[in-house]
């Protein structure tokens, strides 16, 4: 295993994370105007994405405890920074520069998708008071033992008149 595999690992990590960011920022109009089919859509490709990342982040961890193993390093808790050491200078700038790069997208993707998530809460503040407005109050559809009942014919007057 060498240094440049698991570059390319990292790399690839970034390129996922710059997709998932994209997609965030996809789902900002749909979200405003309400088109969940659109919002679902993305979804969908968002969690094929989560996926290849999981499984791009599973094998770079097992890359990684493989090279230092083949080192001689024993620590089952191996990262990347780890690798620092057996890196010539040009590796050393590249991880660097994706590690950086890795921080920042993630960074940007957590603030999108917080700012997505009050996009969704403002919404679904927004349908809670639409159904409150639609759906009378209890008090004025329940019977209120207060409140004297008129018959239909008024006051005073039965349905059958007794002087017929």
């Amino acid at each position: 295993m060498s240094l440049k595999a698991l570059i390319q690992l990292m790399e690839r990590l970034d390129e996922i994370q710059q997709q998932l960011l994209i997609i965030a920022k996809q789902k900002v109009e749909p979200l405003k105007k309400g088109e969940m089919k659109a919002v679902e859509a993305l979804v969908r490709e968002e969690s094929k994405w989560i996926h290849q990342l999981e499984m791009t982040e599973t094998l770079r961890t097992k890359k990684v405890s493989a090279f230092l193993q083949e080192q001689g390093f024993e620590d089952k808790d191996a990262r990347m920074v780890d690798l620092v050491p057996y890196a010539n200078e040009d590796e050393q700038r590249r991880m660097t520069e994706v590690q950086q790069s890795l921080v920042d997208v993630t960074e940007q993707l957590k603030q999108q998708n917080q700012f997505n998530q009050q996009l969704i809460e403002e919404s679904l503040k927004l349908v809670r008071t639409s159904l409150d407005l639609m759906i009378p109050m209890k008090e004025d559809i329940s019977y209120s033992p207060n409140e004297k009942q008129e018959s239909p014919l008024g006051s005073g007057h039965s349905l059958f008149d007794s002087k017929a």
